[in-house]
């Protein structure tokens, strides 16, 4: 427990760095208040690492240093960008001890939730054994010819590489499923205080009802004897990307209905558009 605790720490750093370096990168200003900022940041940085770690698959297996030397190099490249150390030293002026406490608090409720056995008849079917493929070998020509199972590429296992080193083999749990389930408890509870606050818009309704729903599926279903929760299944992933998507469609569009009204309105080639395009690439 106290593994996917300190992975989660990192992962939660390293996307949100990667996060909003594209979300600058692409002038994202429809996402103006922090909490949205914060919420996209790390989806986007999510993704950016899924894809690149899959990449890198190609040519080299996803050990754990392999994947902990991409990570560090993504990192480096985001914060060359002086915006983007500006705008995650503004991230880091509202972390107040009550928001670490409330932090680690959820973490260890979930990682106690999601680092129990896995029941999930997926995951020994294939879902290891892709992962295992990932971080010996890397991406593996004719390898579906061993397992059909394992012709299914999915980003998402090669996140998980790295994360599972030799000396945990077989005693690490659904840490990938684990921490998007943190993610998306904590963009919940963004949304819902931002509700509370009566500072809400329409994407906070749809996000806040929708996070909401899936949270409680997943939750219902994992202690009725159904966890896909835990297990390495990369459905959560994309169940709550369909959703994350969704959601910036709404900010997006309202956002450009109300520039095009302006009579300085400008239309960028690359903007702030490309950032749904890049959530569903995951």
């Amino acid at each position: 427990m106290l593994y996917f605790i300190i992975v989660w720490i990192f992962l939660t750093i390293t996307c949100l760095t990667i996060g909003t370096a594209l979300l600058n990168i692409s002038k994202a200003d429809c996402f103006d208040r922090l909490g949205d900022r914060l919420i996209i940041s790390v989806w986007l940085g999510i993704v950016s690492l899924c894809v690149s770690l899959l990449a890198t698959s190609l040519i080299l297996p996803l050990s754990t240093l392999v994947g902990s030397a991409v990570a560090i190099l993504l990192i480096s490249l985001s914060l060359l960008s002086p915006i983007t150390r500006k705008e995650l030293n503004q991230f880091r002026s509202i972390i107040s001890p009550k928001i670490l406490v409330g932090f680690f608090s959820l973490a260890v409720i979930i990682a106690a939730f999601t680092s129990q056995k896995i029941i999930w008849f997926d995951t020994g079917l294939y879902h290891f054994g892709s992962i295992g493929w990932l971080s010996e070998y890397g991406a593996v020509p004719g390898v579906a010819l061993i397992n059909p199972k394992f012709g299914f590429t999915s980003s998402w296992f090669a996140l998980a590489a790295p994360l599972i080193p030799k000396f945990l083999a077989g005693r690490v749990g659904a840490i990938t499923n684990g921490f998007i389930f943190l993610i998306a408890t904590c963009q919940f509870l963004i949304t819902l205080t931002q509700l509370w606050k009566n500072t809400s818009r329409f994407s906070d309704w749809f996000l806040t009802i929708t996070t909401g729903i899936v949270l409680s599926i997943y939750t219902i279903t994992a202690l009725a004897g159904s966890p896909i929760v835990i297990s390495f299944s990369a459905d959560v992933a994309i169940t709550l990307l369909i959703i994350i998507t969704a959601w910036s469609f709404l900010i997006i569009s309202h956002q450009n209905h109300r520039k095009i009204n302006q009579d300085n309105y400008k239309n960028y080639a690359f903007d702030a558009r490309i950032i749904p395009l890049i959530l569903s690439a995951g």
